[in-house]
C-alpha cells in the first residue's frame, strides 16, 4: 500500500503529540492501513536510535507482524512461546502472554524506548496494564492501535492512554475512494431476550442453540448465492461446531467452503488462505479468528480480497461488529456484501454511521446504535430510524414497529439496505441544523452516546470547511 496523505498527517500528528503524551491511541478504522502506519514510525525510530516493540494478543498476529516487517527490511526479534529469546535485537514483536512473564529478563540496556500495542482495547485487562506500566516505568512512550477502542465491559482506557488521536471516518474513507461502497442485507432479529449474557456478550453455549438451526432466519448458503455468488466471503459463526456446520452446508450446495478457528494449525490456516487466493474456495467459515486483526493476504503471501461478510454470531459489542464488517470493507471495485442473519446491523446501526471514541468509558451494558435502525414491518428492511417512510417499500413508519421474530426460512427474508438514500437523508437533516445545540438535538434523537461532542466535531469541520471557502475566494478576488 502506498502512503495515503491522511496517513501522513495522522503519523505526523502520533509523533507531534508524543511529546506531550506519554501513552496515546491511534484510532483508524479496519482496512486504513494502522499496520502499515505502525511500520513506518517503527523504521522511523529505528533510525533514530530507537528500540521500538510491537505487542500483538495473538499468537498469529506475531507471525503476520514479522512477515510485514520483514517485508520492509526491518530485521527484529520475537518474543513468543516456542521462539528463541534474543532480547538484545533492537526490534521486537511480542505475544503479551510470553512478554508479561518474560519482564524480568530483559536486560536494562535492552528496554525499549517506544511501544505499539495491538488492539489497545484490551489494555485495561491486568496483565495488558502491567507490561504498559512497565514499558512507562522504563521510559518507553506507548501507542495503542485499534480501529474500534471500546470495550465490552465499558472499562475506561484512560489510564494508561491519555490521549487519543481520531483518523478518519469510514464514510470519509469510502467518499475519498479508500474503503469500498456496500450493499447491506438485513434479516428480522433471532429471538434473544431469553439468551443469557456472560463477560457483557451473549452466552456461547445459548446463542449457538439460536443460531445453529436448519430453520434460522433465512437460507445462509441461498442468501449467498442470491446476493453474492462467486464472491469470496467471511461467515462469522457462534462456534466451532456452529461454523463446522455453516461450512458443510455451503459444500452440501456445492459452494466449496473450509473452517478455520484459533487451534487450527498454521499450514492449515496458509493453506486455507492460499486457496481462497487462487478461487479454489468461496467461503471461509470461522470462530473468533478474523476479528482482530487476522490478515489472509499475510497468510497467503498474495492479496485476497474479501468481498463479503456473512454475520452469523450476534454480539452486544460494537467494536466486534466493527472489525467483523470492515473486513469486506477494503478497497476494490464492487461494492461489498454484507448478510446479516444476526441482528447486528439492527443493534449497532450501519457500517459507516457517525461514531464517536473516548478514552472514558461507559456504564455497562450501555452501548446501543449511535443511530437507531427501524425494521419496515411490510419488508423487512432496514433503515435510519429518522426517515419516516420504508426506502425499500415505501411504507410510512409506524409509531411502534412490531419486529418480526419468526426463525424460518419461509417467514425470513434479507432485504437491501439502501445506504445511500440512508446518507443522502442524514446529510440534509444535518445540514439544516443552524446551531451546535440543533446538531446535538439530532444527535439525542438519533441516540448517539455523546451528543454533545458529536454536535461540537460536526460544527468544528463545518466552520472549517466555510472558512476555507472564504479564503479561496478571497484568493479570486486579489487575483
Amino acid at each position: 500500500m502506498d502512503a495515503r496523505q491522511f496517513q501522513f498527517d495522522m503519523i505526523h500528528e502520533t509523533r507531534t503529540s508524543l511529546k506531550h503524551h506519554d501513552a496515546l491511541i491511534l484510532q483508524s478504522p479496519t482496512g486504513s492501513g494502522k499496520t502499515f502506519m505502525s511500520s513506518l514510525m517503527v523504521k522511523g525510530a529505528l533510525a533514530k536510535g530507537g528500540r521500538p516493540w510491537f505487542i500483538c494478543h495473538r499468537d498469529f498476529l506475531v507471525e503476520q507482524t514479522s512477515l510485514t516487517f520483514y517485508g520492509i527490511g526491518v530485521d527484529h526479534g520475537i518474543i513468543a512461546a516456542g521462539k528463541p529469546f534474543n532480547p538484545y535485537k533492537h526490534v521486537q514483536i511480542c505475544a503479551i502472554d510470553t512478554l508479561k512473564n518474560r519482564l524480568p529478563r530483559v536486560p536494562a540496556g535492552c528496554f525499549p524506548t517506544v511501544v505499539f500495542i495491538d488492539e489497545c482495547k484490551h489494555s485495561a485487562s491486568g496483565g495488558w496494564l502491567r507490561v504498559i506500566l512497565w514499558a512507562l516505568e522504563v521510559g518507553a512512550k506507548v501507542v495503542g492501535l485499534d480501529a474500534s477502542p471500546d470495550r465490552l465491559d465499558g472499562k475506561p482506557l484512560n489510564p494508561p492512554y491519555t490521549h487519543l488521536i481520531p483518523g478518519p471516518s469510514v464514510a470519509w474513507l469510502m467518499d475519498h475512494g479508500y474503503l469500498s461502497r456496500y450493499r447491506a442485507f438485513a434479516p428480522t432479529t433471532p429471538a434473544l431476550g431469553d439468551v443469557k449474557t456472560r463477560g457483557g456478550d451473549y452466552a456461547v453455549e445459548e446463542i449457538e442453540e439460536e443460531m445453529d438451526r436448519p430453520t434460522l432466519v433465512g437460507d445462509m448458503v441461498g442468501h449467498y448465492q442470491k446476493y453474492a455468488a462467486g464472491k469470496r466471503a467471511i461467515y462469522f459463526c457462534v462456534s466451532v461446531a456452529h461454523s463446522r456446520h455453516v461450512a458443510d452446508a455451503f459444500n452440501a450446495a456445492g459452494v466449496p467452503a473450509i473452517h478455520l478457528d484459533g487451534t487450527t494449525p498454521t499450514h492449515e490456516r496458509k493453506a486455507a488462505a492460499l486457496a481462497m487466493a487462487e478461487g479454489q474456495i468461496s467461503v471461509l467459515t470461522n470462530v473468533a479468528l478474523f476479528g482482530e486483526g487476522y490478515d489472509l493476504a499475510a497468510q497467503a503471501g498474495r492479496d485476497v480480497t474479501i468481498e463479503c461478510v456473512g454475520l452469523a454470531r450476534p454480539t452486544k459489542s460494537l467494536a466486534l461488529y466493527m472489525q467483523q464488517v470492515g473486513r469486506a470493507l477494503r478497497k476494490k471495485p464492487d461494492a461489498a456484501v454484507i448478510l446479516d442473519h444476526a441482528g447486528n446491523i439492527e443493534a449497532h446501526g450501519l457500517p459507516d454511521d457517525d461514531r464517536t471514541w473516548t478514552l472514558e468509558g461507559r456504564k455497562k451494558g450501555d452501548q446501543k446504535a449511535e443511530v437507531a435502525v427501524t425494521v419496515c414491518s411490510h419488508c423487512f428492511a432496514t433503515y435510519r430510524a429518522i426517515m419516516r417512510k420504508c426506502p425499500e417499500c415505501g411504507a410510512e413508519k409506524p409509531q411502534a414497529v412490531a419486529i418480526p421474530r419468526a426463525l424460518t426460512v419461509g417467514e425470513g427474508e434479507l432485504v437491501e439496505v439502501d445506504a445511500d438514500a440512508l446518507r443522502r437523508s442524514r446529510k440534509m437533516q444535518e445540514h439544516a441544523c443552524k446551531t451546535v445545540k440543533d446538531l446535538a438535538d439530532v444527535g439525542r434523537a438519533r441516540g448517539y452516546a455523546k451528543p454533545e461532542a458529536w454536535a461540537q466535531k460536526l460544527w468544528s469541520i463545518r466552520e472549517s470547511a466555510a472558512n476555507r471557502r472564504a479564503n479561496e475566494r478571497a484568493s479570486v478576488h486579489l487575483r
